[in-house]
């Protein structure tokens, strides 16, 4: 993880979704539209629809979109990747709510001039490679990104880990939590 023992977010976290959007051309994306895209993405938040996800800029051609879902219905599917990884119903629902989000920032980016997103979404320990448009070339960045900071697959605590090599850019906030937001129904998370 970014910074060895003790470098990531020590809680459990049972179902987590997180999305990666990078933008595909950087020539084409000024820090003005980088900031107008964060800033949008921050708004779409704030809907009721979308209550319990948080979005933060992650590094200077990457924002992340993030929610954690409590689900204790024991309702759900098993995932496609043979390994019967079980997602509930509740983490499907907030999975297709942030895609929804990361598709209104896709055409944002688009209509203001600075080039398509790449975007990645990883639910739980497995992703799922989202081609909002024409990714080529780029999406697996993204995609793998989002699937690092989904790896909870150790039973001794797991945690949403950072990889810094990745991001060069937050070097130095390796350390930080990776916000968790806003519980679906209510009360916040440390």
């Amino acid at each position: 993880d970014a910074g060895g023992d003790g470098a990531c977010v020590t809680e459990r976290v049972e179902a987590i979704v997180v999305a990666a959007c990078r933008f595909q051309n950087s020539e084409l994306a000024d820090y003005a539209h980088r900031g107008a895209v964060t800033g949008r993405s921050s708004i779409a938040c704030l809907d009721e629809k979308f209550r319990g996800i948080n979005t933060t800029r992650w590094s200077s051609d990457c924002v992340l979109i993030h929610a954690r879902c409590d689900d204790d219905d024991g309702d759900g599917v098993y995932g496609e990747d043979g390994e019967g990884a079980f997602e509930s119903v509740e983490t499907r629902r907030v999975a297709r709510a942030i895609v929804d989000v990361c598709l209104d920032l896709h055409r944002f980016s688009l209509e203001s001039g600075g080039g398509g997103l790449a975007v990645g979404v990883g639910i739980g320990s497995g992703f799922l490679d989202l081609r909002a448009g024409k990714l080529a070339g780029v999406e697996s960045v993204a995609r793998d990104a989002a699937a690092r900071l989904c790896d909870l697959a150790n039973d001794d605590g797991g945690g949403v880990r950072v990889d810094a090599a990745m991001y060069p850019l937050v070097r130095r906030s390796h350390l930080a939590r990776v916000p968790v937001g806003v519980r679906p129904g209510g009360g916040a998370d440390a």
